[in-house]
């Protein structure tokens, strides 16, 4: 089922019922193992997709976020046989950062510097602030100390790491008892002596260290000692969760393979990523853009705008000719990371945002109910109104969500939501259309983000609407938009997780060069990307895996520029020089071709590509039958349908609803919606006479 050259298989499913947590759906045949399995863990849903030799399940359980693991442990009892191949994406790095749940960090650095990862960079965040703020940093001032060790610009050394330096730092970790290590010091891309001198004297010491010419070996000493801490702060937290994710598994499934999905949507084995840790800080984010380059290929759609839709947040994210962005660098929590990391838009708006008002206005979110209480609807004590609960008496939701695993009761709803609008001073009808209306803007501000204030116009593209809730805004939030097709991947609940199934095996190294035009020739430039060549054709075999693919990138720069621009490696300096112009023009709408380049870094990607996976047909039926109506605010009763029955080639004309297990689509008047052979459902806006 996982080659790109196999034919797709017609299969039938049957709906399986559960014993715990939300039901899966399985399209089956019997089989004794699964050849592979994705997980996404979100905020208030872990999903699950898992395939075997003509078989498919889909699974959705509540997150448990006090302990992760716990719900991939829920998600693999329900599998009924053996897997070979585990694909994981995963927030708890994204977590820790956020809530500032990391480890205790030692940062050890040069005299004189040791207060930049507190100073940081002039600009502001909000410069219209009249108390301007800065990031806290993870490390505070009494965990940063300083050794009396210098290199200079040029890589030389003028002043040496000594022993009684060395011994001074040990007796002051024996004092201040840190979980973890972060070393950092000045042009240590250049020359890395220092550092891996006092790394394997504090090894002995048996706490884990991270050392900054080996996380990013680049310029710019704030951004790197920056990333080594964050390296540092969740390396003790990944190294727990990855040896516990390792037991359930290997309890589920004695011999299977895991790999985990990095910020750069690139697969990793977990022991890489248990010395490397800051490789994973959105991890969670990266399933959907894959997702979203799988669709692209597959329904031969050049240009598409994904939106997931969860229950606590909403990612939006560009793909353009196929192909998502990778930015070497993000911030988190507002501290900088220097990483190559999936360029995603996320934004507090889920189906489990809260309404609430602030000076009589109305809001939404980015609080959440997240999975536990959740909506009011859930009945589990939630008493705040969220928009699944305005969806639920706007009409388009179902009573119960997950095949009856939920019920969604409409009496708590209205009783959250009256409190709600008696605040406002408005009734219950406009309060309803308020909070989704709301949450529709919040949304399209992230959907221009990523387009309009790009210089790009998104009527050109295609929406792909997934998650939980995506389905059920997408048309509404493409009005917004002006574009005019919407589309709904087979299984949108889990189509996250569903992307993991497409990722490729990435190994990434850096090298910082600076050095400008003139002073580096072709000869040089090759050799460096050779050395970090053969260093991931090592860390590849130690892995088991070998490079398919080479990918050469080169940070560049005009010479006075503060900021730089990564390209293809043209294997000439004059067609690499071509290259960033045109990509100048692109990003500034000018280039000045007289102005002299600064080479800055070179990047190398080491690809081990991983196959496909295969989607099943769906079959045809040929006359669909509605298995009821729902009254929806403005438009009155609406058809519903359930995805099982409606078959390849269906095609109807909104208002409808469409539920499956793991979502429900709304079709609004004026839309027309046709379902293919892969269950891809398109919505295409018609005129309006």
């Amino acid at each position: 089922m996982l080659s790109k050259e196999k034919e797709n298989t017609n299969v039938r499913f049957r709906d399986c019922q559960n014993q715990k947590g939300l039901n899966s759906q399985t399209y089956f045949y019997h089989v004794h193992s699964w050849q592979i399995i994705g997980i996404d863990i979100g905020g208030s849903f872990s999903d699950a997709i898992a395939i075997g030799d003509k078989k498919l399940k889909v699974i959705k359980v509540l997150s448990t976020p006090k302990d992760p693991t716990e719900a991939v442990d829920l998600i693999l009892e329900k599998l009924d046989g053996a897997f070979e191949e585990l694909l994981h994406g995963t927030t708890v790095a994204t977590n820790a950062m956020l809530e500032r749940k990391g480890a205790k960090v030692l940062f050890i650095t040069t005299k004189g510097f040791r207060d930049v990862v507190e100073i940081g960079r002039q600009n502001r965040l909000d410069i219209y602030s009249i108390i301007p703020t800065r990031p806290v940093p993870l490390v505070p001032q009494d965990m940063r100390i300083t050794v009396n060790e210098r290199v200079l610009s040029d890589g030389t050394i003028r002043t040496g790491l000594s022993d009684e330096d060395i011994n001074q730092v040990i007796d002051q970790i024996q004092s201040l008892q840190p979980e973890s290590i972060a070393i950092g010091f000045l042009f240590s891309f250049l020359n890395p002596k220092h550092e891996l001198e006092l790394e394997k004297e504090l090894e002995k010491l048996g706490i884990p260290i991270s050392v900054s010419s080996k996380v990013v070996p680049e310029y710019r000493e704030y951004e790197r000692f920056s990333t080594t801490i964050a390296d540092a702060y969740v390396k003790p937290l990944i190294s727990s969760y990855v040896e516990r994710l390792a037991f359930k598994v290997q309890k589920a499934s004695k011999h299977a393979k895991i790999a985990i999905i990095k910020s750069n949507n690139g697969l990793a084995v977990p022991q890489r990523l248990s010395m490397r840790p800051v490789e994973i800080m959105v991890s969670g984010l990266a399933g959907g853009v894959l997702a979203a380059e799988f669709t692209a290929r597959i329904t031969g759609r050049d240009n598409i705008i994904s939106l997931d839709i969860g229950g606590t947040s909403s990612d939006v994210a560009q793909v353009k000719e196929k192909k998502g962005t990778v930015l070497y660098g993000l911030k988190l929590g507002g501290i900088p990371i220097s990483v190559p990391s999936v360029d995603v838009q996320t934004i507090g708006a889920g189906g489990g945002s809260i309404a609430w008002t602030s000076a009589g206005l109305l809001r939404v979110g980015p609080q959440s109910a997240g999975a536990d209480p959740g909506p009011a609807a859930y009945g589990k004590g939630g008493k705040y109104p969220t928009v699944t609960d305005a969806d639920l008496l706007y009409g388009i939701l179902p009573s119960s969500l997950g095949e009856g695993a939920i019920t969604l009761n409409k009496e708590l709803s209205e009783e959250a939501l009256k409190g709600l609008a008696k605040e406002l001073g408005i009734t219950l009808e406009s309060c309803i259309k308020g909070i989704r209306r709301i949450f529709h803007e919040n949304i399209a501000k992230a959907l221009r983000a990523v387009s309009t204030e790009r210089g790009v116009d998104p009527r050109n593209f295609s929406l792909l609407a997934f998650g939980g809730a995506g389905p059920v805004h997408a048309a509404e939030l493409a009005d917004i938009m002006g574009m005019t097709e919407t589309i709904i991947p087979p299984y949108p609940g889990i189509w996250s997780a569903f992307g993991l199934l497409s990722a490729d095996y990435k190994y990434d190294k850096s090298q910082g060069i600076l050095k400008r035009e003139g002073e580096i020739n072709e000869n040089e430039i090759e050799s460096i990307f050779m050395e970090m060549e053969k260093e991931l054709v090592n860390q590849m075999a130690k892995d088991g895996n070998k490079p398919d693919q080479f990918i050469r990138m080169l940070d560049i720069r005009f010479v006075g520029q503060s900021f730089e621009l990564t390209v293809p490696w043209e294997k000439t300096i004059a067609n690499t020089r071509n290259r960033f112009l045109e990509e100048h023009r692109t990003q500034y709408g000018f280039a000045d071709e007289e102005e002299p380049l600064e080479f800055v870094a070179a990047r190398v990607t080491a690809i081990k590509h991983h196959p496909d996976p295969v989607l099943p047909e769906v079959e045809t039926y040929p006359d669909p039958k509605p298995i009821g109506k729902r009254k929806v605010f403005d438009v009155g009763p609406v058809e519903v349908y359930q995805k099982k029955d409606i078959g390849k080639n269906f095609e109807k004309i909104g208002p409808f609803i469409v539920e499956q297990g793991d979502s429900t689509i709304w079709v609004p008047p004026h839309w027309k919606a046709k379902m293919d052979r892969l269950g891809f459902i398109y919505l295409h806006k018609m005129q309006e006479e």
